[in-house]
């Protein structure tokens, strides 16, 4: 009975979050917010809370931002690029079998409509790899985000002060 009763308490558990994390999800200064007409939908994509750390290492950086599918179409993150770095790429934190901390590049990320997606620590960032300029705190630096359907959206992002970051230590051994 016992046994029964777990898989019924996870699945509603994990309905009860999904009801409170939801209106959240949607919470969010609009100060740092870009945003481009995604075609025929109805709103924006927007991007909000930008901020990268001043790098531990100086050659690259993980910048950490929501986006916000306003629009009432699916879209897809195709791109990531920044003046500031030779290269970006969107990457995602996780953990192995054996509990080894593991990164892996994500060449293409789905954005539904109406949905969001965090870049966190411990998740979904964006590396500037081979950075091109020190980044200052308090400064800001240009990256740019292509999508499928949307196109280009131009982010400013702020740059903070260093502190400790779990990607970038996961990071030191990119070339």
């Amino acid at each position: 009975m016992e046994q029964m009763l777990k898989p019924r308490l996870v699945r509603v558990l994990v309905a009860l979050v999904a009801v409170v994390a939801l209106p959240l999800a949607a919470c969010g200064s609009d100060s740092d917010s870009s945003g481009a007409d995604a075609g025929s939908g109805s709103g924006k994509i927007e991007v909000h809370d930008a901020t990268v750390g001043v790098p531990l290492n100086p050659s690259q950086a993980a910048v950490r931002f929501m986006i916000d599918n306003g629009t009432d179409i699916d879209d897809e993150l195709i791109a990531v690029s920044s003046p500031v770095s030779d290269r970006a790429e969107v990457h995602k934190s996780d953990v192995d079998a054996e509990g080894r901390s593991i990164m892996e590049a994500v060449p293409t990320l789905k954005v539904p409509a109406g949905s969001s997606v965090v870049f966190e620590a411990g998740g979904l960032h964006v590396m500037l790899i081979d950075l091109t300029e020190d980044l200052v705190e308090g400064s800001t630096v240009p990256l740019t985000l292509t999508f499928e359907e949307a196109g280009d959206v131009a982010v400013t992002v702020d740059v903070v002060a260093a502190g400790h970051d779990a990607d970038m230590e996961e990071h030191d051994d990119h070339g």
